[in-house]
């Protein structure tokens, strides 16, 4: 059978690298340290920051906050949900969470396996938001950097997923072309309208697909790639 594709984009948070477990085991610790569970049950304090943290991605990601304002204002807004109203603290656990968390190595199940497998087949490489520090952490802390050709960060490219110069960045570096490459990643608007708007074909991971348009493919788990990689 003629191999279809020749090279493979994976995002890198939320689809290789497991963030809620990291982030959640971080806050934890913080929680612990800081005594925050006096004023807040643990499972409370860490839904309020998601929520918060997804909030404030979404200024990033439509240029209207800078990192440094994303890091800090997240635990600025969680620490004043619970009436807390301490920048000092809000600023030492910024410091610490982005200490800690990068160092997380914990992955959805089967990365290493399928991961294994797939680049004896195909070119891979990441394609991940995010800034180049803390992404290069992860990357070499949960051990995947082996696997990779090329791990492009779009703080390093200057341009954000979903955007076109991104995707084909990475396909200059991969010498590829959009028929040749297949995008596999949980963001809806990032990863799969983001890709199929260059003419790169699709897998939608772990997460519900809107019907306004259709990923090529969809699966639960990575070991479910290997069904058709």
């Amino acid at each position: 059978m003629i191999q279809k594709y020749k090279t493979i984009f994976f995002d890198l948070d939320h689809t290789l690298w497991d963030f809620e477990a990291n982030s959640t085991a971080t806050l934890l610790e913080l929680i612990s340290k800081y005594a925050l569970q006096q004023w807040a049950a643990p499972a409370s304090f860490i839904e309020v920051y998601q929520q918060i943290n997804q909030q404030m991605w979404q200024l990033y990601h439509q240029q209207q906050i800078d990192k440094e304002a994303l890091r800090l204002q997240r635990f600025v807004k969680t620490l004043a949900y619970f009436n807390i109203n301490d920048n000092k603290l809000a600023a030492q656990l910024s410091d610490e969470y982005l200490a800690i968390c990068p160092h997380k190595g914990q992955l959805f199940a089967h990365a290493h396996e399928v991961l294994e497998y797939l680049q004896s087949k195909y070119q891979l490489l990441i394609i991940t938001n995010g800034f180049r520090e803390v992404q290069n952490i992860k990357i070499d802390a949960a051990q995947l950097r082996s696997y990779f050709h090329h791990c492009i960060v779009s703080e390093d490219v200057g341009h954000l997923k979903p955007n076109a110069p991104i995707f084909e960045y990475a396909m200059q570096l991969a010498n590829s072309s959009p028929k040749q490459c297949l995008m596999i990643g949980d963001n809806y608007e990032a990863d799969i309208i983001g890709a199929a708007d260059v003419g790169i074909d699709t897998v939608l991971f772990n997460a519900p697909q809107p019907n306004k348009l259709t990923a090529t493919y969809q699966v639960q788990n990575l070991k479910q790639l290997l069904q058709f990689l």
